[in-house]
């Protein structure tokens, strides 16, 4: 077969084409991971154009304006990645390394499609390394804090494992994180109604109703003729109140729902403690915490009450709260910070650990990824792995594997990626692969 100058010229343009449409989609990638760079906070507007601080990545890329099918094929990559430990992170850094490797492979004239497929056919092993570091390490790469990753730690010490169930945080808008601290129990956001405030070494009885008469729903008007009737009809529910009242015995009760004024005023009378919960996971997790009962009838007859070593209300910042010390079943982080922004980016960062390492066998940087090279694109991507990042060994291999189907993913994306127009302006790439900053 021959081929005139017009034909050969054709198909060089066409190559030359192909060869520039990928070159530029990965430069908009780099540039897109480069916002990920910055550590620290950032200042977002979100989609609801309120601003906000965080230094979460996901939030970040969730909000960044960038109008481009490859932004939802990223962040799609990047929430899987972001469930395991310094994932998001560590898919990022190898995912900048993969895309440097394959602007130069496609510069040098490796199709797009070749490498595709030929990161697909990847074969990952974990090879086993001298290095081997425990969970604080593993916490404290998250938290940045010695104190707060003593302080989840010992709590997990105690309880026996990660469970969001059984270590609680609470937020005090107040202070510095050194000033935060441990409870062997549960803190509860408000205080106990009445005048007693504090008890020690006493019993606890926890009742999912109100404190309160059960009252039948009237359908009609009950009719009083007199003054008489009145007191008698009044007098009736206030001894019926006092005989429920007497009727409990312990010194503190916890419960969840409305508080009457009387039954307040009877339980003063006998010196018992009166705590509202907010919600029935409250009165659960304060159950399994005291490894006492629920009752839903204040005028039970058969009931088991609870133990508990302390109940003491405090006031931090501008709240009341109300610490309950118990058997250990539960542990609770005071988290303090005069910052309310950062309060709320290290409860998440608390919760995401207990989470992600909830039921997991912790083993960080016991192994590496390695990869086999049999052909020039196999050996060019072990150069990418990133190592010296500590995460457990399965989602190390997990978050490199996600790099890997994102990039070809990209790679095997056509024309339609390149029809939309971005936001943001972004600029060409280098003619040559050294960039001049």
């Amino acid at each position: 077969m021959t081929f005139n100058n017009s034909t050969l010229a054709g198909l060089l343009q066409n190559i030359n084409h192909e060869k520039t449409k990928f070159i530029t989609m990965l430069y908009k990638i780099k540039r897109l991971l480069e916002i990920s760079e910055k550590d620290g906070y950032m200042v977002i507007r979100t989609h609801t154009n309120k601003l906000t601080l965080t230094e979460d990545i996901t939030e970040i890329y969730e909000n960044v304006k960038f109008s481009h099918p490859v932004i939802k094929i990223f962040y799609e990559f990047l929430l899987k990645s972001s469930k395991c430990v310094n994932g998001g992170e560590y898919f990022i850094k190898t995912v900048r390394r993969i895309v440097d490797e394959c602007m130069e492979m496609l510069d040098s004239g490796v199709s797009a499609k070749d490498i595709s497929n030929k990161l697909r056919k990847i074969k990952i092993s974990m090879e086993e390394t001298h290095e081997a570091f425990g969970t604080k390490t593993l916490v404290n790469s998250i938290l940045k804090n010695v104190h707060l990753t003593n302080l989840l730690c010992d709590a997990v010490e105690e309880v026996g494992d990660f469970d969001p169930e059984k270590i609680r945080v609470i937020k005090v808008n107040t202070g510095v994180f050194m000033d935060s601290y441990r409870v062997n129990g549960m803190v509860v956001p408000n205080q106990p109604k009445g005048k007693i405030k504090k008890l020690s070494k006493t019993t606890v009885g926890i009742f999912d109703c109100p404190l309160d008469l059960k009252r039948p729903e009237l359908k009609g008007t009950v009719l009083l003729k007199n003054a008489e009737e009145l007191a008698n009809y009044s007098k009736d529910e206030t001894e019926r109140i006092k005989k429920v009242v007497d009727g409990i015995c312990v010194n503190a009760i916890l419960v969840n729902g409305t508080i009457n004024a009387q039954f307040l005023d009877f339980c003063n009378l006998r010196n018992i403690l009166v705590l509202p919960l907010f919600n029935r996971y409250d009165v659960v997790r304060m159950a399994h915490a005291l490894k006492a009962p629920v009752y839903t009838d204040l005028e039970a007859t058969e009931r088991n009450y609870a133990k508990v070593e302390e109940i003491e209300c405090f006031r931090a910042g501008n709240k009341n709260f109300t610490k309950i010390v118990g058997n250990g079943k539960i542990q609770t982080v005071v988290l303090k910070h005069s910052l309310p922004e950062v309060l709320e980016e290290y409860e998440k960062k608390f919760l995401f650990l207990l989470n992600a390492l909830k039921e997991k066998e912790i083993k960080v940087n016991r192994k590496k990824v390695k990869i086999e090279s049999t052909n020039h694109v196999e050996a060019v991507v072990s150069r990418c792995i990133v190592e010296e990042m500590f995460m457990i060994d399965s989602d190390r291999e997990r978050c490199f594997r996600y790099s890997l189907e994102f990039v070809a993913t990209v790679l095997e994306v056509n024309d339609y990626l390149m029809a939309q127009k971005e936001e943001i302006a972004l600029k060409a790439p280098p003619k040559y692969m050294h960039e001049d900053h």
